[in-house]
């Protein structure tokens, strides 16, 4: 049970990370040109 548990942890962490960086790909250029204007 711990090990499936801590694998689903694991599991949803990654997922969490990739939302993360998708998220940062379409918001850094945004916020580049702000700062840049």
């Amino acid at each position: 049970l711990s090990f499936i548990l801590g694998g689903f942890q694991t599991a949803q962490f990654s997922l969490l990370f990739v939302l993360y960086v998708m998220c940062n790909r379409n918001y850094f250029p945004k916020r580049l040109k702000y700062n840049i204007v």
